[in-house]
């Protein structure tokens, strides 16, 4: 039978890999870009939100270390919002160019 806490370690890292790539690959299209700065920081920012909540939820044997986990997981979701708004209104004020 399969191991469901080997394969949800399996999917977090998949998650993680997948995000910090595309992170790094729209960071370095245009560096100067401010809307590419802050995708990049969305993105660790969600990034970090997604793992804390995970961790929160494995580590249940130990409720203190459970509890913060997800006390800063709380945190980091405030911290994701702020770069997502940047984002968005930067991102639908910025010059559309479609390259065919």
């Amino acid at each position: 039978m399969i191991n469901l806490f080997f394969l949800n370690n399996i999917l977090i890292l998949l998650i993680n890999t997948l995000g910090i790539w595309l992170g790094f690959w729209v960071y370095l299209a245009n560096r100067k870009a401010r809307v590419n700065q802050l995708f990049a920081l969305m993105i660790i920012f969600a990034l970090l939100w997604i793992t804390l909540c995970y961790l929160s939820g494995t580590t249940i044997d130990n409720l203190e270390i459970s509890l913060l986990l997800g006390r800063l997981a709380y945190g980091v979701a405030i911290l994701f919002l702020i770069p997502f708004y940047f984002f968005s209104t930067g991102f639908l004020r910025e010059e559309k160019k479609f390259h065919i």
